[in-house]
């Protein structure tokens, strides 16, 4: 019997691919800055971001580090002279945008309402730092949905560690069988949970193919409606 629900944040529960993308046009656009790159900017700032969080996330690179490569290598598809950038002034400058760019989804505020008026435990486990991330749930007006939020500074361990999704369901006092944990990345939220002893639900926003390993799916949160009643 399904007790409880853990959600990943970002790309779950609101679309921070967008918010990122948004947050560096106006950085551009702030700085008068040319964008030179083959690719969206959202598609170079992805890629760049996806590249340097994982060296952060398995210790190989500080957080001010990863800030300072992500934003260094970025600034190669522009016309500005990045050695005489300050990367930490420009950070903070981007998270100023970011900031004003966090919505929800759509379907997140009236699917965890029905869900948790259905009496289920909720809780959000994000490799995110924790403050912000706090921060995010209560922008986008989310916060009192969860018994809590795990994340970098109180998370044991990060996504996919098995730890991360034990202390998860020590959380909401149940059992792993117990608990659903809905994702949008396969290997980190999904396979991952499911290895830990979860049940495992893919968020699959964009309708792509789904691998024969990945048993169930959605397209939109209301679909998890029908997933809570699991024995």
């Amino acid at each position: 019997m399904i007790r409880a629900i853990g959600f990943d944040l970002d790309n779950t529960l609101f679309d921070h691919t967008e918010a990122a993308a948004e947050a560096m046009r106006r950085l551009i656009h702030e700085k008068n800055w040319k964008y030179t790159g083959d690719t969206s900017v959202g598609a170079e700032w992805h890629r760049v971001e996806t590249l340097y969080f994982s060296q952060y996330a398995a210790g190989i690179m500080t957080l001010v580090e990863h800030r300072r490569a992500r934003m260094r290598v970025f600034l190669e598809s522009t016309d500005v002279a990045n050695s005489a950038q300050d990367f930490d002034e420009l950070w903070n400058a981007y998270l100023v945008h970011y900031a004003k760019s966090w919505v929800a989804y759509p379907d997140a505020h009236e699917s965890l309402t029905a869900l948790k008026a259905s009496g289920l435990k909720m809780a959000v486990l994000t490799n995110g730092q924790q403050a912000q991330q706090e921060a995010k749930l209560k922008a986008i007006g989310l916060a009192d949905m969860f018994e809590g939020c795990l994340a970098i500074g109180s998370v044991e361990a990060l996504k996919p560690d098995p730890r991360a999704f034990e202390q998860l369901c020590r959380l909401l006092e149940c059992e792993p069988n117990e608990v659903l944990f809905v994702g949008d990345d396969i290997d980190i939220d999904v396979r991952a949970s499911i290895n830990a002893g979860l049940r495992g639900v893919w968020l699959n926003r964009d309708d792509l193919e789904t691998p024969s390993d990945i048993g169930v799916q959605i397209k939109t949160l209301v679909e998890l409606q029908t997933h809570v009643h699991w024995q």
